[in-house]
């Protein structure tokens, strides 16, 4: 089993310069984080989202969330939160 370290020391040895000043942001999320499950506009978790379930309404605040949109951001809001240095916000 390959460690994290070899994977990504193989796959920057294997791009090109171009791609590498793109991968420049690359986050790694070890271990579980709920990103489809929590509200990015309150934080609330919805412990009973299902794979299947493509937009929902938060319980707590009441807006509707599509999934994958809200996971994105809130994988893009973690890794501003966990490493704030050169984070750039894209919208």
């Amino acid at each position: 089993m390959k460690t994290i370290t070899q994977y990504l020391s193989k796959l920057f040895s294997a791009s090109t310069e171009a791609s590498t000043k793109r991968m420049i942001g690359f986050l790694a999320l070890l271990g579980f984080y709920p990103s489809s499950k929590t509200c990015g506009n309150c934080g609330w978790i919805n412990q009973e989202l299902k794979l299947s379930d493509r937009v929902w309404v938060c319980e707590n605040c009441k807006k509707e969330i599509d999934r994958d949109a809200n996971a994105a951001l809130n994988i893009r809001d973690y890794g501003i939160r966990f490493n704030p240095v050169n984070a750039k916000v894209v919208h």
